[in-house]
């Protein structure tokens, strides 16, 4: 079995497997050979790592949809910035060979610079990005080039003050929902969004269907979706999760006709019997950084608090008191009493995963919070 090869064969039964190369594998061999013509790839969550089974076909329809949705012609050009073994990057292979559209892999690390050199070399019309990059872009004041048409973001939230700084920047930004288990992309801003100032609504892409469950958790159907997966508790089991066809995810949201809004895994809480949303503060506090020309390395929690149920605290890896002060004084004359933050933390390093998002239960747990 290949790992991490950028030549794929898409109709034949070969198998190929992406991992992170720093990331170590004990599954057993053998169970991958009980099925043909699939992508395995290996995520490491904070709960648990699974190798998830995804066949070429899912892919392929996957990638048959998005191209429709983003309009790729042949002509188009693809800037592959993700790795591999992310399910962002990978989908763009699919893309490409179904539009027989040309694709570039980024070379060497990423930088902002780095990243515009190869936008402009290659005159790339398409690529994809996480919202840490898109911050990078904004925070460097980096404008995008004409010939870029359409920069897909997924990976996480992307906050409304950050989609409008970029996009004052030049940068035509779709908003994307999508995840590992659907061959990348599920829901997608419109194409025709880029022609107004609104920060625009996620599209259901044809190739899936969405309900809300009770407690708001978000359950997909689609062609797209995973075979199964292998976990590292099982690994001699191919696991299928879904219920009567449909695969519930730990995400919610809510359904509106063909929109789908989401609100995330761990973005609301109360406190003093008030709902709050992490998702609107973290927004406050991205406006407060880009204001200010800060780095990323800052970190909006919600943590348990014995009297309030709640507390939003504040952690950074910027050692930089007085700056930090500050951040929270400014952050704390905009929000609601029971909003503002309560505390400050300062950490040698925030714990981020491959893609530079922070992973909020180890650091939960490194600040020695309850989490059960």
């Amino acid at each position: 079995m290949q790992i991490n090869p950028t030549n794929i064969n898409w109709t034949n039964d070969e198998n190929y497997f992406f991992l992170n190369p720093i990331e170590n594998t004990d599954y057993n061999s053998d169970t991958f050979k009980q099925l043909k013509g699939h992508l395995f790839i290996h995520t490491s969550g904070t709960k648990s790592k699974k190798c998830i089974a995804l066949s070429k076909k899912a892919f392929l329809h996957s990638a048959e949809s998005v191209n429709h949705h983003l309009q790729v012609q042949k002509k188009d050009r693809w800037l592959i910035s993700l790795p591999l073994f992310h399910v962002g990057g990978l989908s763009i292979l699919a893309r490409s060979f179904l539009s027989q559209s040309s694709y570039f892999i980024m070379k060497d690390r990423w930088s902002p610079k780095n990243f515009l050199s190869h936008l402009k070399e290659y005159r790339i019309t398409l690529t994809s990005l996480v919202p840490t990059q898109v911050y990078d872009l904004v925070s460097h004041n980096i404008k995008a080039p004409d010939h870029l048409r359409v920069t897909v973001v997924g990976g996480g939230a992307l906050h409304k003050n950050l989609y409008h700084s970029a996009r004052a920047l030049h940068w035509p930004l779709l908003p994307s929902y999508g995840m590992t288990e659907a061959s990348s992309q599920i829901a997608t801003a419109d194409i025709h969004s880029l022609t107004q100032n609104n920060y625009p609504q996620l599209e259901i892409l044809k190739h899936c269907q969405i309900k809300i469950l009770p407690e708001n958790k978000i359950a997909i159907k689609s062609s797209a979706l995973l075979t199964g997966w292998l976990s590292a508790d099982k690994p001699d089991t191919i696991e299928r999760p879904f219920h009567e066809g449909w695969f519930i995810t730990e995400d919610r949201g809510k359904l509106e006709g063909s929109v789908l809004k989401v609100f995330g895994r761990d973005y609301m809480c109360k406190i003093n019997g008030e709902n709050v949303s992490l998702y609107e503060l973290e927004n406050i506090l991205l406006k407060i950084l880009i204001d200010l020309k800060c780095s990323s390395n800052y970190q909006l929690l919600h943590a348990p608090h014995p009297r309030t149920g709640s507390q939003i605290i504040l952690v950074s890896s910027e050692n930089n008191i007085e700056l930090l002060s500050h951040i929270r004084k400014t952050f704390n004359v905009q929000v609601r009493p029971f909003e503002k933050i309560q505390n400050c933390y300062l950490v040698p390093a925030l714990p981020k995963g491959h893609l530079s998002k922070v992973q909020i239960l180890n650091l939960k747990k490194y600040l020695g919070f309850n989490i059960s």
